[in-house]
């Protein structure tokens, strides 16, 4: 668990140095706090022995998963029912089996307006007054449909 956060740590600073990450503040300093709190809990593990120090093992993985989904969220600028709505609706397609592949949108989220394409259009018109003049006897001769 140490390589977790150690991660987690790393992608806080980098976070920190490329602030255009943090979509919100809020939960992102809340995984701060949080990686805090892994440290004294892991020094405190150091401690003690027996019973309390399950507990503070318990209490630090708590702690790491806390800080893992609070950097999911402060950087991808999600509530958590955001999130937890979207798993529920990735984990609805699954089990229905669809195969083909589920792009999630982001809630709220509005597609793309694409460019409407131009088509360019032209128009003929038959200048020669002869050539209209046979097509349109033609069309007189052949009152009725041959079935040849």
């Amino acid at each position: 668990m140490d390589f977790i956060t150690a991660a987690i740590v790393l992608f806080i600073f980098v976070c920190i140095i490329f602030p255009q990450l943090v979509k919100n503040r809020a939960q992102f300093y809340l995984a701060v706090a949080s990686v805090m709190l892994i440290i004294i809990v892991y020094s405190l593990e150091w401690m003690f022995s027996g019973g309390f120090h399950t507990l503070l093992i318990f209490i630090h993985a708590v702690l790491v998963f806390a800080a893992f989904l609070l950097v999911i969220l402060g950087t991808g600028g999600l509530s958590l029912g955001e999130l937890t709505g979207e798993f529920k609706e990735a984990f609805d397609a699954v089990r229905k089996g669809e195969e083909k592949p589920v792009v999630v949108p982001l809630t709220g989220a509005k597609p793309v307006a694409k460019a409407p394409v131009e088509v360019p259009t032209q128009r003929f018109t038959i200048t020669d007054p002869a050539a209209a003049a046979a097509r349109a006897a033609r069309q007189a001769d052949e009152g009725s449909i041959p079935l040849e």
